[in-house]
């Protein structure tokens, strides 16, 4: 079989609920072009901007996921146009896209459309625009996230994926990040909203969330998953667990690692990962003691 029917054969089926009708001798052809392209990573600019237009949402779709593989940042332009495509699917590839080729000249398109989200919106395109900008980062973006934030107070309605990808990604800015507000989903958010909050404050290690951690750190770590648990332990480092005055035995960090199933953490797949975070477990499993796994995450952690 020739190499690329073989890839072919590999990607349609990635994109069944697309290529449920047949395609057309014409996108076929298309489609083996775009992932001929991709394939050796060459930016054909002429051919990805036809492809970007074409009728078939396949192919729009192919041709926005491979400029963002590619990573040339000459198909900024084309991604951008194809965040006004009229399928989901094709606008969430190309914001996805973006987020991958890290061009800052896509920051302002990316704003625009986050200031002109609805006050609810489900859209998984619009999750992913909001991811891209965090990965684009910087003041403009910075700045649109602490709008959407003020504009979907903690305490109200969690309906938005807008705000839940925001607290999720928020971590992304760096110091730029909207430290208060995520402190304030930290105290007074529901749900998925304050854990996505507590993943962003723990990685950024935000230590005007730490008060609002030591409130009731058992119950509060018990409503967390284990990988934000854990990010709140690693964010424990002696400058964030500082700010909790801090008896260790009460540290909200120490209740997370208490309720951590360190035994189900396999320390071999630990140890293939590349992910600090997963290391963590491994040490952290070795340990006798809640108090002394929390002892060895800050060791680590510092």
């Amino acid at each position: 079989m020739p190499r690329f029917a073989r890839i072919l054969a590999v990607a349609l089926p990635l994109a069944a609920p697309l290529a449920l009708r047949a395609q057309s001798p014409a996108s076929v052809s298309d489609l083996a072009q775009i992932l001929a392209l991709e394939d050796r990573r060459e930016f054909d600019g002429d051919v990805l901007r036809r492809d970007a237009q074409s009728a078939d949402v396949l192919v729009r779709v192919w041709a926005a996921r491979a400029i963002g593989r590619i990573g040339d940042k000459a198909g900024t332009p084309i991604v951008v146009g194809l965040l006004s495509d009229p399928d989901t699917t094709v606008r969430t590839e190309a914001a996805f896209a973006l987020g991958q080729l890290r061009d800052s000249a896509a920051v302002g398109e990316l704003v625009r459309r986050v200031e002109a989200f609805d006050a609810v919106t489900t859209d998984p395109a619009n999750r992913e625009i909001v991811t891209a900008l965090a990965k684009l980062g910087g003041p403009d973006a910075a700045q649109a996230f602490e709008g959407l934030l003020r504009t979907h107070p903690p305490t109200g309605r969690t309906e938005d994926q807008a705000t839940t990808q925001a607290l999720l990604e928020a971590w992304r800015l760096g110091r730029l990040a909207p430290a208060q507000r995520l402190a304030a989903f930290v105290r007074d958010g529901q749900g998925t909203w304050r854990r996505n909050a507590v993943y962003s404050a723990g990685r950024l290690r935000l230590v005007g969330a730490a008060s609002a951690l030591s409130t009731d750190p058992a119950s509060f770590c018990s409503a967390l998953s284990t990988k934000v648990r854990l990010v709140v332990v690693f964010g424990a480092s002696h400058q964030f667990a500082s700010a909790f005055g801090m008896i260790p035995e009460t540290s909200p960090a120490l209740a997370c690692a208490a309720s951590i199933d360190f035994a189900r953490t396999p320390v071999a797949a630990a140890r293939r990962s590349p992910s600090f975070e997963v290391t963590l477990f491994a040490w952290a499993s070795t340990a006798a003691s809640c108090t002394r796994r929390a002892s060895t995450c800050f060791a680590i952690a510092n």
